[in-house]
């Protein structure tokens, strides 16, 4: 997060707040606010839907691949909501899209973050997946990258797009709670 921060501080003078909040519109914020509890609903409704494919030992399994147990849950909880989130948002969306499009380069920013932000994704989605689930999950990544990044257009900042991405953390992290303490 250094190196973006000097450089926007530097090229435009904005600094972290304006990498956040940019002009924001109080009506796109408020859109972005409501997407998110949307989102959070989607999810948890997805999952109510698939829970029979799913079994605790497959969800258990996949969060030990990547160094979680019930020891340190609690602190990846916060952690993935409020930190990861606001990292990936201001580094995807405010440092890498938003440089891009406001310099006029609006094809290659909606494109290059996207693909920044799937390939980031996939060391944590490829333990134990199948190439056809993996391939399914990229693109599945990519596209929320281009939704991401509408957000982050009409807020001009990354606030709208953290708003959905936290939302989305918060209720795979709710799951992963469920499956790490209540099986």
């Amino acid at each position: 997060m250094f190196c973006p921060l000097v450089f926007l501080k530097v090229s435009s003078g904005k600094g972290l707040q304006g990498l956040v909040f940019g002009n924001s519109n109080k009506k796109y914020i408020k859109q972005s606010i409501l997407l998110g509890v949307s989102t959070f609903a989607f999810i948890f409704i997805a999952y109510f839907l698939l829970r029979p494919l799913l079994s605790s030992d497959m969800i258990i399994g996949a969060l030990s691949n990547i160094g979680i147990d019930r020891e340190n849950f609690v602190f990846v909880f916060v952690y993935v909501i409020f930190v990861n989130a606001a990292l990936e948002e201001l580094f995807f969306r405010g440092f890498v899209f938003l440089n891009l499009y406001r310099r006029g380069h609006k094809r290659y920013a909606h494109l290059l973050s996207s693909l920044l932000f799937a390939l980031y994704h996939v060391s944590i989605i490829r333990s134990g997946a199948v190439p056809g689930v993996l391939l399914f999950g990229t693109a599945g990544l990519f596209v929320t990258g281009l939704f991401f990044n509408e957000l982050a257009r009409r807020t001009d900042g990354a606030i709208g797009s953290y708003a959905v991405h936290a939302s989305a953390n918060l209720a795979i992290n709710i799951i992963g709670l469920y499956y790490m303490y209540h099986q």
